[in-house]
């Protein structure tokens, strides 16, 4: 108590420095009254070190009703020391205000007290009594006593379950950072595993039991300012889920079920993952007899997995590559290759280079899916997989040397192949980074090359069309230049049309924004360039309308007084309307809403 008047007086005394005025309370009491709390409270302050403030019960009460209400505005979780110190602030207050309160001053003051009126069930006349007052000041302090005794054991229960809860993600790092993946996880599991997976379900079920009285008790809490929902989200991926932790703005109460996930992961690894390690082993001499016949045969490769559906079911539910069915992947991809070649024989015939380039991307992804399948064999980290798959390749192939050269002539043939379709699709993709006629070559790329010295500097790039700055003599004053975009990269209803000079040049394109209206048939474009002026609101526009079959229709320089936040176009009229962006704009000239212009390109008044 003594340190809270000294830290009363602190807070006082700057409020009595800046007012000099003595307060009456007379005047004071209406601002306090209509909760004007700004202005009133520091009068209050200044009030109650008066020698007339001090005897006054009423402004104790309003203090004490001012400080409750604070005590109720203070985060129950990222402050609840303010809970408490405010809280019981607002009872020293109720406290002096109840040994202030007397007849003679509710008497006199009445006024000040009329939200205590009662009606005398005896005599049925409506009054007020010191005993109401006094009762009603005792529910007051009862109830911000349980408040603050409650929010504590709210904050406590928090406090546990998070760090329970943090103690249990600690293990599930650990079980992630020694096996990282699920594979590891399965296939490495031992007697260690088990028993870091029952600590987390013991520290999981203790940090929801925690949590869950948390929010039970919560709903004890007057005002408390959350209402979380529990919700425990089930870890359904390893590499991802898990990690979490409770949100610190309580908006929802999510915790990882790390209960649910070990019994899953026990069951799993004592019922398949051990007893699959002998399967394995079991397997081999079937899985050495089906390569040499899949080899040698003139046999359907889609029939002959069938067999191995149920292991590489198995397999891949822990390792997605599994040692013992690689090589048999090999052959997998170096068919998928060859039909993928043999689809698309005649594709150098097309003129359509988009065409070309997915029939070579196709052809690279059967070679690149042979390579990979081979060097995941010979780049694999082979004394980890050998502590995972050591019977395999005893049984498979007797030696390693026999393994490695297995490895070895289809990584040659891989490999050789690949390169010679990376070339040529190499060759394809430049050639489609182009639109190029008998005197252009516009680039469909973004320019970032500071040595570029191309006529073209492209400032929109679309799938089906483009746009951009030309300069037909270099450093000479730009055009603005407009292409569709057709496989063949050839240009298609390209027009040039005139820009503002000044505004719109080679040091300015990467500042360019522009703004593109198509009609649903795609053959009407509305184009407009525009950019900042510099210390300025306005902006300068260069507007144009083309038909795809005609070429150009029109053009038309504009200053905006601000930036465009839309363009749109009158299906019916053909109007152009100009959207500006009234939020963005700071300065104090009125603007409408919009600007438009005709169909022609003429600006409407």
């Amino acid at each position: 108590m003594k340190k809270f008047l000294v830290l009363l007086l602190a807070l006082f005394i700057p409020f009595c420095a800046a007012l000099g005025q003595k307060v009456k309370y007379k005047e004071l009491y209406p601002l306090l009254e209509s909760r004007q709390y700004d202005l009133a409270i520091p009068l209050l302050r200044k009030y109650i070190l008066d020698p007339k403030g001090q005897v006054n019960a009423n402004a104790h009460l309003q203090m004490a009703l001012y400080l409750e209400k604070v005590s109720m505005e203070q985060d129950i979780i990222k402050n609840t020391a303010g809970v408490s110190v405010y809280s019981d602030s607002a009872v020293m207050f109720y406290q002096k205000t109840r040994n202030l309160l007397t007849e003679k001053q509710l008497k006199k003051n009445q006024d000040y007290y009329r939200s205590y009126e009662r009606r005398d069930v005896r005599t049925g006349k409506v009054g007020i009594k010191v005993a109401d007052i006094q009762y009603q000041l005792g529910k007051n302090i009862d109830q911000l006593d349980n408040r603050k005794a409650v929010v504590k054991k709210v904050k406590d229960h928090y406090t546990k379950g998070k760090g329970v809860y943090s103690a249990a993600q600690t293990i599930f790092e650990q079980l992630k950072k020694s096996y990282p993946t699920e594979k590891a996880l399965y296939l490495k599991s031992d007697q260690e595993v088990l028993e870091l997976l029952d600590s987390l379900d013991v520290l999981h079920s203790s940090a929801l039991k925690e949590i869950s009285d948390f929010k039970s008790l919560l709903g004890n809490v007057d005002r408390p300012g959350y209402a979380p929902g529990l919700n425990v989200i089930p870890i359904q991926d390893y590499q991802q889920d898990g990690l979490s932790g409770i949100d610190p703005e309580l908006k929802t109460l999510e915790i990882w079920d790390y209960s649910e996930w070990t019994k899953s992961v026990k069951l799993e690894v004592l019922e398949n993952v051990w007893p699959l390690r002998k399967e394995l082993l079991d397997y081999d001499a079937m899985l050495n007899e089906v390569t040499a016949k899949v080899r040698t045969d003139s046999v359907s490769y889609q029939d002959e997995i069938k067999p191995y559906g149920e292991l590489k079911t198995k397999l891949m539910a822990y390792d997605k590559d599994p040692l013992p069915l690689k090589v048999f992947e090999v052959k997998k991809a170096e068919l998928e290759y060859l039909s993928k070649a043999l689809a698309h024989m005649n594709y150098r015939d097309s003129a359509d280079l988009v065409y070309r380039a997915e029939a070579l991307e196709q052809k690279l992804a059967g070679l690149s899916a042979l390579d990979s399948t081979v060097r995941l064999l010979s780049d694999s980290p082979w004394k980890t997989e050998w502590s995972y798959y050591e019977s395999y390749i005893h049984s498979s192939f007797g030696e390693l040397p026999v393994f490695e050269e297995f490895i070895h002539t289809n990584t040659t043939f891989a490999g050789d192949k690949r390169m010679s379709v990376e070339e040529e699709l190499k060759q394809i993709k430049e050639r489609s980074k182009w639109l190029i006629d008998d005197r252009d070559s516009i680039p469909l790329f973004d320019i970032d090359d500071p040595g570029y010295a191309g006529r073209f500097m492209p400032v929109i790039l679309e799938e089906e069309y483009t746009a951009g700055l030309y300069f037909p003599v270099p450093g000479d004053s730009a055009k603005g230049y407009f292409s569709l975009v057709n496989n063949k990269r050839i240009p298609e209803s390209k027009v040039f049309f005139d820009i503002p000079g000044d505004y719109f040049n080679e040091s300015s394109v990467l500042d360019i924004l522009s703004k593109v209206d198509i009609d649903e048939k795609g053959q009407i474009y509305h184009l407009m360039f525009y950019l900042p002026l510099a210390e300025q609101e306005n902006y300068a526009a260069s507007l144009c309308k083309i038909y795809t079959s005609d070429g150009l229709a029109w053009e038309k320089d504009l200053i905006l007084d601000t930036a465009p936040a839309g363009l749109e176009i009158s299906s019916m009229s053909g109007e152009v309307k100009i959207e500006y962006d009234l939020i963005g704009y700071s300065g104090d000239k009125e603007l409408p809403n919009e600007i438009v212009l005709d169909k022609k390109g003429v600006l409407k008044k």
